[in-house]
């Protein structure tokens, strides 16, 4: 049996309720979610960090969602819980419609809020994982640069009408363009284009690899990293690819 999402966030929110939890990297029970998840689930030990990251994942677009459809949505407590969802019992909705009320939380809504805005180049990959763009690249060349992977995963389709402009997202890739260009006219490989453009990573995850994945996951130099076969991202990217076909067969339903 392959992972439900859904039934994974339901299961989370829960948990969380009960224990008032509202932080994941507070969350002391990831042992025993893990060893929840594989009595459940088809799903190797090489898979155990992606899985975890996956179920955090989950977990807060749960939470971001609950607060959007039964407290965003409505003026008042009345109101709201009128609209409690069936699985949270009474008690424990009264007191996450206090905890969304909170001045604590709404500092931080507003925070993340201004933050959301700064954001640039917003990828339009959808669902579809980094690491599943990367393993089909892969397959038609043998390194993908990082250069390379934001163009693939910043591609629109014609036609479509988006909410930004990627004007300023077509101006990076013709900068990297002209940055690799001109190398190839000097014969020099010495600057990463994405990096000169982008600028250097910084401490944690790596940028264009997914969720996950950082300097100690991936074999070579930051900054042009050569494509690792080691089991465990073999296993993320299958079990991911396995996911994404079992949502497009769901939406074809």
């Amino acid at each position: 049996m392959i992972m439900d999402r859904s039934s994974v966030e339901e299961g989370m929110i829960k948990a969380t309720l009960q224990e008032k939890i509202h932080c994941w990297r507070k969350m002391d029970t990831k042992d025993d979610l893990w060893t929840y998840t594989k009595s459940k689930y088809d799903i190797p030990d090489a898979a155990k960090t992606w899985t975890l990251f996956s179920i955090g994942n989950a977990w807060r677009r749960h939470k971001s969602q609950r607060k959007k459809d039964h407290y965003d949505a409505y003026q008042n407590d009345e109101v709201r819980m009128t609209k409690r969802p069936g699985y949270i019992p009474e008690f424990q909705f009264k007191e996450l419609l206090k905890y969304w009320s909170s001045d604590k939380l709404q500092i931080s809504s507003e925070i993340n809020k201004e933050n959301q805005k700064k954001l640039t180049d917003p990828h339009t990959a959808g669902k579809i994982s980094f690491a599943v763009i990367r393993n089909e690249l892969e397959k038609i060349k043998e390194s993908i640069s990082l250069k390379e992977m934001f163009v693939a995963t910043r591609a629109r389709k014609p036609g479509r009408l988006y909410k930004d402009s990627d004007e300023n997202t077509t101006s990076k890739i013709a900068e990297m363009e002209k940055i690799e260009t001109q190398q190839s006219v000097d014969g020099s490989q010495s600057v990463d284009a994405f990096s000169s453009v982008m600028g250097p990573e910084h401490s944690g995850r790596l940028r264009l690899y997914g969720r996950g994945v950082t300097k100690t996951t991936l074999k070579g130099k930051v900054g042009h990293f050569e494509p690792t076969s080691n089991a465990t991202n073999d296993t993320v990217q299958e079990m991911q690819e396995r996911i994404r076909k079992m949502e497009e067969q769901k939406r074809t339903m």
